[in-house]
């Protein structure tokens, strides 16, 4: 069994380690939102703290899905928006200043680490070991699907140049191209 100083310690691990890795792009390109569906994401957030909750569930964004445009409070799933301007409120309102950019930025470092914490002790409470818990605990902190995607550029666009490769080379592939 893990005695609880050695449980505390690893889970303390597993939250630096998630902080971390996920706070490398700020400490590399600075506070810069990468991508575009994260840029559509900031966009939404700034609508909801600049013009309220009521006129964003009534937004008609015509700057997306160009040139039909789109009804983004009945087609989006908020929860990131509305869990931005709250924190980005309560920061200010408890003397913290920040950003609405700089809180989009660490909103994924900060989650990283409070779903490594949470799925340590779901998994602990699910399996009745807190060996599972923390080893749980530290595979979410590394794992790369839970990053955002900005932190290896290079790395992913290997992994994207080399799909097409890796399609050909399956058996489906050769079945619809007819090749044998």
């Amino acid at each position: 069994t893990v005695s609880a100083l050695a449980w505390l310690s690893t889970m303390l691990l597993a939250c630096f380690l998630a902080y971390d890795i996920r706070l490398y792009a700020i400490r590399v390109y600075g506070y810069v939102i990468h991508e575009f569906d994260p840029w559509f994401n900031y966009r939404a957030t700034e609508y909801l703290d600049e013009h309220g909750w009521k006129a964003f569930f009534h937004w008609f964004d015509y700057e997306s899905w160009y040139p039909l445009g789109r009804p983004v409070g009945t087609t989006i799933h908020p929860g990131m928006q509305i869990t931005s301007v709250a924190i980005k409120r309560t920061l200010n309102a408890l003397g913290n200043p920040i950003s609405l950019n700089d809180v989009c930025c660490y909103v994924p470092v900060w989650f990283g680490c409070t779903a490594s914490w949470i799925l340590g002790l779901l998994t602990q409470e699910c399996s009745g070991s807190k060996s599972a818990g923390v080893f749980a605990a530290m595979i979410m902190a590394i794992v790369p699907a839970h990053m955002p995607p900005m932190i290896d550029r290079d790395g992913l666009s290997g992994l994207q140049a080399r799909g097409p490769a890796e399609w050909r080379g399956t058996p489906t592939h050769r079945c619809r191209s007819g090749d044998s």
